[in-house]
C-alpha cells in the first residue's frame, strides 16, 4: 500500500510581459493531494482541476482518503489577461522517481481574466501521477513551476 502521495507545491515562478510587478499577488492555498492508494502494477492517478480523483491500470484508490487539486489565489489591481503555463515534474521518495504531468487548470484555455481591483481569483490545477510497477511506499515530494504572464 502506498502511504501517501501528497505533492507539495513548493515553487511558484512568476513572469510578466509588462513591467507592472507590484500589481499582482499569487498565493499557494492548497497543494496536490492524491490521497492513499495501493497498486499491484503500473498505472496512474489523476486529480482533475475540480478535485475529482481517477485511477488507471493497476492503481486502486482507497475510498476513505482526502484528495485535492492545487489551488492558487491570484490578485491583480488591473484586469490584464493572464496566461497560465506550467511544466511537468518528477516526484521522489529518495529511492523511486515518478513522473507528474501538470495541468490543465480550471481556466478556459489556461487564460485567466482577472476580476481586478485586487479581488482574489482562484485557479485550480489538476495533474496526473504516473505510478511505475517498482514504486515503493512512502511520501513523495517534488516541485513544479507555474508561470503567470500578464498581457
Amino acid at each position: 500500500m502506498i502511504d501517501s502521495f501528497k505533492y507539495t507545491f513548493y515553487l511558484l515562478l512568476l513572469m510578466f510581459s509588462n513591467a507592472i510587478y507590484s500589481q499582482i499577488t499569487v498565493t499557494d492555498i492548497t497543494d496536490f493531494d492524491f490521497g492513499k492508494f495501493t497498486k499491484n502494477t503500473s498505472g496512474s492517478i489523476t486529480i482533475s482541476a475540480a478535485g475529482i480523483r481517477s485511477v488507471t491500470g493497476g492503481v486502486y484508490a482507497l475510498s476513505s482518503s482526502h484528495t485535492s487539486a492545487a489551488l492558487i489565489e491570484v490578485k491583480q489591481v488591473s484586469t490584464n489577461i493572464i496566461n497560465i503555463t506550467y511544466s511537468d515534474s518528477t516526484l521522489t521518495n529518495g529511492t523511486t522517481t515518478l513522473t507528474l504531468t501538470v495541468g490543465p487548470t480550471d481556466q478556459p484555455n489556461d487564460v485567466l481574466s482577472p476580476t481586478g481591483g485586487n479581488i482574489p481569483d482562484d485557479v485550480y490545477i489538476g495533474c496526473t501521477l504516473n505510478i511505475t510497477s517498482n514504486a515503493t511506499s512512502g511520501t513523495y515530494t517534488g516541485t513544479f513551476d507555474v508561470i503567470f504572464t500578464a498581457n
